[in-house]
């Protein structure tokens, strides 16, 4: 019973990592031309803001604090042209 447990632990990391690599990138530095759009989402109650990239990848931003932090990311990728979602 306890090597069915550690199996079902090790696929699930396996799958998760293998998520991590192909959909979330690594670059240290990215292009405006290379942004599609910013999007946001609620985790736990806790608004996630990433950018969606023209490869289909994404690209998380750090957590902001505070809701005028959030406010000006949105107007900063909006004068910019980038659409938020």
């Amino acid at each position: 019973m306890d090597g069915f447990i550690w199996i079902i632990i090790g696929l699930t990391s396996t799958i998760l990592l293998i998520n991590q690599i192909l959909n979330k990138s690594a670059f240290e530095k990215l292009n405006f031309s290379e942004i599609s759009s910013l999007t946001e989402k609620r985790v736990f109650g806790r608004k996630k803001f990433s950018l969606k990239l023209k490869n289909g990848k994404m690209r998380d931003l750090m957590q902001m604090k505070n809701e005028s932090d959030i406010l000006e990311t949105k107007k900063l990728f909006k004068n910019i042209g980038i659409e938020s979602n």
